[in-house]
């Protein structure tokens, strides 16, 4: 599985998380990430500090959504995975701490987990609009997106990090993500 760090101060308990799960996890920084269609079994977009409206803010090459492989964007991931989709994001004031989120969709990232879970949000960016491509799976008191999938392919994104141990059921969400996996 490969993460690829945005910045984020929680990139190695992403790897860790994965490890402890049963898979081999690798780092790699965007800029020095090839992209490998047999090398690869699930990618993970970190989050980080950055907000996708910065000048400089870190990019993903694009081709990544056209494999065949799960892919995963947390916080920051999410954002770049809205952008190339064509949604509609918007800066808000910094969402720091623990957030209660109501899941809509209990199918794959979600299956096995109560409806209402307590997240760990650390961001300044969200969705205002989805593009049609979406489908939403979770909404914060706000409602907000809190989690989505591309329709038709295993391409999710969270708005909170499952990797910490203040999210409920993080460890199942990243679980069932991994399960995504041809041949798991």
């Amino acid at each position: 599985v490969a993460v690829i760090d945005f910045g984020s101060q929680y990139s190695q308990l992403i790897i860790r998380r994965i490890r402890e799960l049963g898979y081999f996890s690798k780092l790699y920084y965007p800029e020095n990430f090839a992209l490998n269609n047999n090398k690869y079994a699930a990618i993970i977009l970190s989050g980080g500090p950055k907000s996708v409206f910065d000048v400089n803010a870190p990019e993903i090459m694009p081709e990544i959504f056209d494999i065949d492989i799960p892919i995963l964007g947390i916080c920051y991931g999410m954002q770049l995975i809205t952008k190339y989709f064509g949604g509609k994001l918007k800066k808000i004031n910094s969402e720091y701490g623990p957030v209660e989120i109501v899941i809509k969709n209990h199918e794959q990232l979600f299956n096995g987990i109560s409806q209402n879970i307590k997240v760990w949000m650390s961001h300044s960016d969200t969705i205002e609009e989805l593009p049609e491509v979406f489908t939403l799976l979770a909404k914060n008191k706000n409602k907000l997106p809190a989690a989505i999938k591309v329709k038709n392919k295993n391409i999710f994104g969270l708005q909170f990090h499952p990797e910490v141990s203040h999210t409920e059921s993080g460890t199942n969400i990243l679980k069932n993500f991994l399960s995504l996996i041809k041949n798991a």
